[in-house]
């Protein structure tokens, strides 16, 4: 008997209480840690655009929220040869590595990290435009004007449409779309930060 279990017996016997291993908490999906995206100094275009690129030249609407994005896509995408799917947010996809030797395998063929996030960016909305039956995919996410670095050099050939309103009323709107959520300091200091990235962008 270890001395573990003959203090835990003597506890038993002389409070009525026992001590028990705790077991290690499960993880739940949503505390799971997604892979981080590539750093900026990995970001370079294709370098044979002809072969890792499956998508030609997709159209990119650069736009602050609440600023008419989603009636713009809903017209676009009633053209014949338009895809406007809803907001797609590939920004956010990013690739992790596992192992040092996937990075290695990865890196002997001349892929870093950056570049599997690109060809998974393409991949996906080169799907989704296969899908639609169209020619051209339009991807509006407000978002996108924060990777506009990462849009140009992972599609060195994209088209930008570039959909602006008065700051005011973006506030005003971004606010009145959830009070609760948000104070209007706050729906001002966010459509002052959509203006700027749209901005860099152009």
């Amino acid at each position: 008997m270890t001395w573990q279990r003959r203090i835990n017996g003597a506890l038993v016997k002389f409070t009525g209480v026992q001590l028990t291993r705790a077991r290690p908490a499960a993880t739940s999906s949503s505390e799971e840690q997604a892979p981080a995206p590539a750093p900026e100094e990995l970001v370079r275009p294709p370098a044979d655009p002809g072969v890792d690129r499956l998508l030609v030249a997709p159209v990119f609407v650069m736009s602050p929220v609440r600023s008419g994005s989603t009636l713009l896509r809903s017209m676009l995408n009633a053209h014949p040869e338009l895809h406007a799917p809803h907001e797609l947010h590939v920004r956010r996809l990013t690739v992790g590595f596992g192992t040092a030797l996937s990075r290695k395998a990865m890196e002997a063929l001349g892929h870093n990290q950056a570049d599997l996030e690109h060809m998974l960016w393409d991949r996906v909305l080169h799907r989704e435009l296969v899908r639609s039956g169209k020619r051209t995919i339009v991807d509006k996410t407000p978002a996108n004007a924060f990777a506009h670095t990462r849009i140009a050099a992972c599609w060195p050939d994209a088209r930008y449409i570039f959909l602006l309103r008065h700051p005011a009323s973006i506030a005003a709107s971004w606010y009145e779309a959830d009070p609760v959520k948000r104070t209007r300091e706050e729906a001002a200091s966010d459509a002052l930060r959509y203006m700027k990235a749209v901005q860099r962008a152009r």
